[in-house]
């Protein structure tokens, strides 16, 4: 299975690093890694027109209604006439600071499914959480409200609050083990544990993801920073592609 790696631009980017991106194209070895870029929500059109032929293209986020009097809000059916082809739901940085909850993402995830818009979940425990052995406890609620929906997601983000934006990124004991606890989880739902592709996000970059994409149970990554950086995104790409073309030969 090819990996697959997402760009999270979060209030960044413009039409200049969608020209980037696109020039670079030519180094993302698309046999072996499927990129989705998600910029913010005035430049999803002009992404989706110019990186077409070689990339997909996200939203970082959608409504959880369907249409109506939401000012500010854009709606699953709009993302899907643009050209969205996956979108970010669950993000740390919704929940916190937009305080949303698990069910109501669960709502986006149904409107996203509707549209056949890819859902990518996000899903993550706080230093805190972590520290005090909590970390299955809040995991667990998050993916189990994602059913709510009646489908549950099959991409999912593991994305750990502490390590965004910090530079740090955890063990790989702790990476191999967490993950491996949301796929059971979500296996045990599904009945379908080998089709679930779960990424790792939090700090990622051209110099960890080769590693980060060899571990166990690592369908690819969710990176923030680093996707700002057209050419460095790009080595980030071709890395990940190098481990990933043994797998695919055989």
């Amino acid at each position: 299975m090819r990996k697959i790696v997402v760009a999270n631009w979060k209030m960044n980017g413009s039409r200049s690093l969608i020209e980037a991106y696109k020039s670079t194209c030519a180094t993302f070895e698309a046999a072996a890694v499927e990129v989705v870029v998600c910029p913010p929500f005035p430049l999803l059109a002009d992404a989706r027109q110019s990186l077409n032929q070689q990339l997909r293209v996200g939203a970082q986020d959608c409504s959880a209604h369907t249409d109506g009097a939401r000012t500010g809000d854009v709606s699953a059916a709009l993302l899907a006439e643009v050209g969205a082809q996956y979108c970010i739901i669950g993000h740390s940085e919704r929940r916190a600071g937009h305080t949303e909850t698990s069910e109501l993402i669960s709502l986006k995830q149904r409107q996203l499914i509707a549209k056949d818009i890819r859902p990518i979940l996000c899903v993550g425990e706080t230093d805190v959480e972590r520290r005090e052995d909590r970390w299955k406890k809040v995991l667990n609620a998050q993916l189990e409200a994602a059913f709510q929906s009646g489908t549950g997601p099959s991409l999912v983000a593991y994305e750990p609050v502490w390590a965004i934006g910090t530079g740090l990124i955890p063990t790989s004991e702790i990476i191999v083990e967490t993950i491996s606890y949301i796929r059971k989880q979500l296996g045990a739902k599904t009945g379908a544990q080998s089709s679930l592709r779960v990424l790792y996000g939090g700090s990622a970059d051209e110099t960890s993801a080769a590693r980060l994409v060899s571990l166990d149970g690592v369908s690819g990554l969710l990176v923030g920073g680093a996707s700002l950086d057209a050419r460095r995104f790009g080595a980030m790409i071709s890395s990940v592609a190098e481990t990933n073309w043994d797998v695919l030969r055989d």
